[in-house]
């Protein structure tokens, strides 16, 4: 059961999606809710919901998230801008493109910035990422971090993931599906491809299950699924066919009464009122502890919390190769080193008085079995599992 600041943070939401004023229930503060929105980076949207339900916009509370709206207002000018910048030098040059995520989404709102978009993702073929990421520093651009999924480059404008593949390889139940993205795609013009309609909407709920039983994932997303549903016309056969596939439609079916019963006119159930519970818990991107308790829950493969500490504890001393490589570039070109490279990162990690990866393994150290258990028990609930 929702809290009466939680139901006035969705009455917002439903007024801001729909464009009608949705009654804010007796007690409500928005003053109350203004950590809980900023932490779900909803601002925008609880804004103009609050405008829509009458909020007074002279509050100091309304005051600070006018602002940060013309604030989003402003970054969503800049983020077009430079996309644009980039997606014409990536046409000339030949380099095929995908936007994806919060790019495909984001125009399904009422109003663009009421989708608040940190990053820009956009999927390169293998071939070309050496030609895009040249580029990119040829317009100002600068590497900012690399992982096995994607290379981030930014500037002061635009933070950008230029996606290797659209699901990490470590998350094996549901990478293989995506492989093949641009083969899937439909070019829109030049080198720019895009998928269709359904595919997205696939890709947008799988990115939702894989945060929510990794960590958690907030408001927002359920926010995306919400509009993708009501502005897209699915077809609904092939959508859950394909979620089927993915060992995802139990899960798909309780997350889409989640959204009836917060956004529409569904009524509440124990499910729904557990998925909306870990949404609201999670904030924007989840926890540093339930990201742990997703890790020992993966690893522990419903065989206690033990096996989980010491798989994970090996994994964050001796890391895969491709990881390895990120961190350690010279194993490009010298994979030889690997072991001695184990050796170094593993007295660094045991040495080092502030390392993370010592940091990290005090943590999963201080999980209990019953946490870890909880923390599996409720994922299975909603209908999610780790296939892998």
């Amino acid at each position: 059961m929702l809290d009466t600041t939680q139901q006035g943070i969705i009455a917002l939401l439903k007024s801001a999606l729909t464009g009608v004023k949705h009654p804010l229930p007796e007690g409500f503060m928005i003053e109350k809710a203004y950590n809980v929105i900023k932490r779900h980076r909803i601002m925008s949207l609880c804004y103009c919901g609050a405008v829509l339900c009458g909020v007074d916009e002279k509050t100091p509370v309304m005051q600070k998230l006018q602002s940060q709206t013309y604030a989003e207002v402003i970054r969503g000018e800049c983020q077009e801008w430079e996309l644009a910048r980039i997606f014409a030098k990536f046409s000339e040059a030949g380099v095929s493109f995908l936007p994806v995520k919060g790019l495909f989404v984001k125009k399904l709102y009422r109003e663009p910035h009421m989708r608040y978009m940190a990053d820009a993702d956009v999927l390169i073929k293998p071939d070309e990422r050496e030609k895009a990421e040249s580029l990119l520093q040829d317009l100002g651009y600068r590497k900012y971090a690399e992982s096995l999924c994607e290379i981030i480059y930014e500037n002061d404008n635009l933070h950008l993931e230029l996606h290797k593949s659209l699901i990490p390889p470590s998350v094996k139940d549901y990478y293989a599906y995506f492989e093949g993205a641009f083969e899937r795609a439909e070019q829109v013009g030049g080198s720019h491809y895009k998928m269709r309609d359904e595919d997205h909407f696939i890709y947008i709920f799988v990115h939702f299950a894989r945060h929510y039983r990794g960590g958690g994932i907030g408001l927002k997303h359920l926010c995306d699924l919400y509009v993708c549903k009501e502005k897209l016309s699915l077809a609904d056969d092939y959508v859950e066919g394909e979620l089927e596939k993915l060992g995802l439609l139990a899960f798909y079916k309780n997350v889409y009464r989640t959204v009836e019963y917060l956004f529409g006119d569904g009524e509440e159930d124990e499910t729904a009122s557990l998925i909306a519970e870990s949404v609201f818990h999670s904030g924007a991107y989840g926890t540093i502890n339930d990201m742990r308790l997703s890790e020992a829950a993966r690893r522990s493969g419903g065989r206690g919390a033990g096996r989980a500490k010491r798989s994970h504890f090996w994994w964050v001393l001796f890391l895969p190769y491709g990881l390895m490589c990120i961190k350690y570039p010279v194993l490009k070109k010298a994979p030889f080193l690997l072991p001695f490279m184990w050796v170094w990162r593993a007295l660094a990690a045991l040495f080092t008085g502030n390392s993370r990866a010592k940091n990290e393994l005090k943590e999963v150290k201080n999980l209990s079995a019953e946490e870890i258990k909880l923390f599996r028990d409720n994922l299975l609930r909603v209908g999610l599992d780790f296939k892998f």
